[in-house]
């Protein structure tokens, strides 16, 4: 597994609206992203490796 250290939340305008940082690897975290925008938003998220960005569709 890898260790995720931090996650951003972009708007569908890539606007940071949100940056979460973690102090523990290997744990389950819950984000709670209620302030989206319906659309497509994305999540960059921040890793041993690299960065991963991931979309989500907001209806």
């Amino acid at each position: 597994p890898t260790g995720i250290h931090a996650i951003r939340v972009l708007d569908q305008n890539s606007i940071e609206r949100q940056y979460y940082t973690f102090k523990q690897n290997w744990t389950v975290q819950t984000i709670d992203i209620p302030y989206l925008t319906s659309g497509l938003n994305f999540l960059l998220i921040y890793t041993d490796i690299g960065v991963i960005t991931k979309k989500i569709l907001v209806r």
